[in-house]
């Protein structure tokens, strides 16, 4: 891998990583003053989110985090793939293609059960 990917790809895990601990930090922390936390009422999935945003509170912020943790990877092979396709690698832009295709799926049957 080019330095300048990995420079590319090491920053956007760092910046992903930071944000997640300083969200889960902060819903911690606000759920430790607040006396706890208000369970989300939701089935799970896409109206767990919609339920988090209905009702703002230490549970969001914790949401927030895992998302943007869950999400941190996706962006790797979201940049990978941008960056073998500028330079025309088609073997690798087909590889990193099907990694962000199964990860898309993951995602998706994790929030439609």
């Amino acid at each position: 891998m080019p330095p300048a990917l990995q420079g590319l790809v090491s920053g956007a895990l760092r910046v992903g990583v930071g944000l997640a601990a300083v969200l889960l930090l902060v819903g911690l922390l606000w759920a430790f003053a607040s006396g706890g936390m208000t369970p989300l009422a939701s089935t799970g999935g896409a109206n767990l989110v919609g339920g988090a945003l209905a009702h703002p509170g230490p549970s969001t912020v914790l949401l927030a985090g895992v998302l943007v943790l869950i999400l941190t990877p996706v962006s790797r092979v979201v940049i990978s793939l941008s960056l073998f396709a500028s330079v025309r690698d088609l073997a690798f832009v087909g590889l990193t293609a099907t990694v962000l295709v199964l990860l898309a799926a993951s995602i998706y049957v994790g929030f439609h059960p």
